[in-house]
């Protein structure tokens, strides 16, 4: 992974690498529909179960280590979500927004502030099981992040606040079929962020594939 950091001011280009496990995801939820409409609502229970290293960065060199698939920390997600699909002519709209309430990371005593999330997606669908569009995301944290870690970090970069924000927006392809009983479905998203505050700022590729049984 290679991408630009914009932190407390700064922009310089560093390169991390790290392969392993993220942390499990329990969801729970309820939904229903209405016409061409569907309401949920969920919520997510992450277990601090995945790889997980504590950041270091040294920025003269351009070495980095903050690229972690756990967060090593317990945190709840509610989220509630809304899709409109017309089946007339294949358009999606679909929307969500929740907020992370996090535990404190035993590692570096840190505690993030609660974060809101929202994304987006806007799709075309065809009638072979394609459909294309854009998606995007807004990140925001509600709150100042407390603890001993947060406090050294503040006090490393001069920091006034450790409040973090970013943006998201690319192209999304999705494909959906059966094969006897089972529905498979795949997703391929890119995501470019951009005015970021507080966080790293970078792209994304995400690729997935779902099995039903």
């Amino acid at each position: 992974l290679e991408f630009d950091s914009v932190l407390f001011g700064s922009s310089r280009r560093v390169k991390d690498s790290q392969t392993g496990l993220g942390d499990i995801i329990l969801t729970t939820g309820l939904g229903w529909d209405k016409g061409n409409r569907h309401i949920a609502f969920q919520t997510s229970f992450f277990l601090p179960t995945g790889y997980y290293e504590k950041a270091s960065v040294d920025v003269p060199g351009r070495q980095l280590t903050a690229l972690s698939f756990g967060k090593n920390r317990a945190a709840i997600l509610p989220v509630v979500s809304i899709t409109n699909m017309n089946p007339s002519n294949g358009r999606e709209f679909s929307a969500s927004t929740g907020i992370t309430f996090s535990l404190r990371n035993d590692a570096t005593d840190y505690k993030t502030a609660p974060e809101w999330h929202a994304e987006f997606a806007m799709l075309q669908h065809l009638k072979s099981g394609m459909a294309f569009g854009a998606s995007g995301y807004a990140y925001y944290q509600l709150g100042e992040d407390s603890g001993a870690g947060a406090d050294s970090l503040a006090a490393a970069t001069g920091a006034s606040s450790l409040k973090a924000r970013v943006f998201g927006i690319g192209p999304i392809l999705t494909y959906s079929t059966k094969r006897g009983d089972h529905s498979i479905s795949a997703k391929f998203k890119y995501s470019h962020e951009f005015d970021a505050r507080r966080r790293f700022e970078g792209d994304a590729l995400q690729a997935s594939i779902a099995i039903g049984f």
